[in-house]
């Protein structure tokens, strides 16, 4: 009886599996599902760009406080309380120095990379609105994610935007830009 069962399931499965076949082969081949793209090239960019940063800005994590920076951090009086950081001016800059301040004290590590990350996130972010721009242009789908690519590339390593990364004081221009371009990207 078990081989009997078994036949009969082979045969049912078969033909469920020629029936299929033939709806397939009967459809145009504009209504056949299209297997979807591979995105390792995209995670390969991203891990080539994060190598090239690293690249980029490791000599400059372990940099000492310069020219404004030693005036902006330890010398604010009362800097271990939360409100004499982010009651000035910009809070949400003085919260990201505040956060530093507690994380690494005097430290400049993690200022540094704190700066690297916000430089990051507005290059990701620009990849998006120069997308955006490219698809109110109509650009072909591959076009668009070459360009918008090396637009960010291109802002992520450009020498130009080694001030806002290496120089602490910078960030507010990492800041700016990252809104900016965030703001620009759900527009």
């Amino acid at each position: 009886t078990f081989k009997i069962c078994a036949t009969r399931t082979r045969a049912r499965m078969s033909k469920k599996r020629t029936a299929a076949a033939a709806a397939i082969a009967t459809q145009k081949p504009s209504a056949r599902p299209k297997p979807a793209p591979s995105r390792w090239p995209e995670y390969a960019a991203i891990g080539i760009a994060l190598i090239a940063v690293w690249w980029a800005y490791a000599p400059s994590l372990h940099a000492p406080f310069l020219f404004d920076d030693a005036t902006l951090f330890p010398a604010i009086p009362g800097a271990a309380s939360f409100m004499a950081w982010v009651g000035r001016i910009r809070p949400l800059l003085m919260l990201s120095y505040w956060v530093n301040m507690r994380m690494s004290g005097s430290d400049t590590f993690s200022y540094h990379v704190g700066n690297v990350i916000i430089h990051c996130a507005a290059s990701g972010v620009m990849y998006f609105a120069v997308r955006r721009m490219l698809d109110w242009a109509q650009v072909e789908q591959r076009m668009r994610t070459a360009l918008a690519g090396f637009c960010a590339l291109l802002f992520l390593l450009h020498p130009l935007q080694s001030e806002a990364v290496a120089y602490l004081a910078g960030r507010s221009e990492a800041l700016s830009s990252l809104f900016f371009y965030a703001a620009f990207a759900v527009f």
